[in-house]
């Protein structure tokens, strides 16, 4: 309920993430994108955990394409390695 409170607090549209299909690491993801001013629809889907999810978020917050590794069966973990790749690739001028 705080996540959500936060977003009100914050005049956010708290409509994409105060549903009971999210757990609350799961609501503040979304809601840290939000305040980003990301695109949260791309990982705004319950398939995704918390840490998958912040993967993305930094991707988007970093331009890297995340839809190259934005799939909810490749760990997190995982996903911190494409999304570090691309950013030394980025940032290379590649």
């Amino acid at each position: 309920m705080s996540v959500i409170l936060w977003g009100l607090e914050r005049y956010l549209d708290v409509k994409i993430y105060a549903k009971p299909i999210f757990n609350n690491y799961q609501m503040y993801e979304i809601y840290d994108g939000l305040i980003k001013n990301v695109d949260v629809k791309i990982y705004a889907n319950p398939e995704f955990n918390c840490r998958q999810m912040f993967q993305i978020l930094e991707g988007l917050r970093k331009k890297v394409n995340v839809k190259l590794y934005a799939y909810p069966e490749i760990p997190d973990t995982i996903m911190k390695k494409i999304r570090l790749k691309l950013q030394k690739t980025k940032s290379k001028g590649f």
